[in-house]
């Protein structure tokens, strides 16, 4: 596995600016700063953003249930990364799929039977707060465009604003948040823990690896993963590289939404 060092300067104290922003149901406000990659000697800006703990069980399940029991509906997005390859090529960005088609790519129950000590747990309930496991790259981003579709849904009724997307962390986010919030001060990886937390943002480094996104170039877009995980040491400088159809009992994710400037 990769590893990749870095510290910080320039922060700004989260305690000073949070308690002046709507912060969304069970994110957190990281507010905008810098910090050095080491190793490559590179200080980075990152803009403010909104984090959640890792997506549990209960969480993916209730996402996983409504595509497995609506295999016609649908589900589009915008391919971004298209746009910004052919910006003038005329085509329509707009991508559907039907439920039945993302299915078999979003999560491998086989991946919990693995492990004695997790069997069974994501249709347990009372495995609801653990983090959920075995969803590919693919997987999470489908949730958080499910999630995204199911906030606005209730908007339009309301005649609210859109919101912005739910997202993956970039993974220059995930790094600055790791400064922001996080020490790995007692961290056990032994077992995996609980990851529902109303309080603070927690498992940076540690319980699970998590997906993060980072575009290389736009010909080749790179799936990485950071953060230690409960089968191997903890630290922030883990990072690998794998397929994003992979279905792991070792990585998981969590979820950003950008913050607009009117917030």
């Amino acid at each position: 596995m990769k590893k990749l060092l870095f510290i910080t300067i320039g922060l700004i104290s989260s305690s000073l600016v949070s308690s002046q922003v709507i912060t969304p149901n069970g994110m957190f406000f990281c507010p905008k700063g810098t910090y050095t990659r080491v190793i490559y000697s590179k200080t980075i800006s990152v803009a403010p953003f909104f984090i959640s703990n890792e997506i549990t069980n209960g969480e993916f399940r209730e996402f996983y249930n409504i595509i497995r029991k609506s295999p016609n509906d649908t589900i589009y997005w915008i391919d971004y990364e298209l746009a910004q390859k052919e910006p003038e090529s005329g085509r329509s960005y707009i991508v559907k799929k039907t439920y039945q088609e993302i299915l078999p790519i979003l999560i491998d129950l086989k991946v919990w039977e693995e492990n004695p000590s997790i069997k069974n747990q994501f249709f347990d309930n009372k495995s609801n707060d653990y983090p959920v496991i075995g969803v590919t790259l693919e997987g999470a981003k489908y949730y958080c465009i499910w999630k995204t579709d199911e906030i606005n849904k209730v908007n339009n009724k309301k005649e609210k604003d859109l919101e912005p997307d739910f997202r993956l962390p970039f993974e220059e986010e995930w790094e600055y948040a790791t400064t922001v919030f996080n020490s790995l001060d007692n961290a056990n990886n032994t077992v995996l823990k609980e990851s529902f937390n109303n309080n603070e943002v927690s498992n940076l480094g540690y319980n699970l690896s998590e997906w993060v996104v980072n575009l290389g170039t736009i010909d080749e877009p790179k799936n990485i993963y950071r953060g230690g995980s409960y089968k191997t040491q903890s630290g922030f400088d883990e990072r690998g590289e794998i397929s994003k159809y992979k279905f792991t009992d070792f990585i998981g994710f969590r979820i950003v939404k950008t913050k607009l400037e009117k917030e």
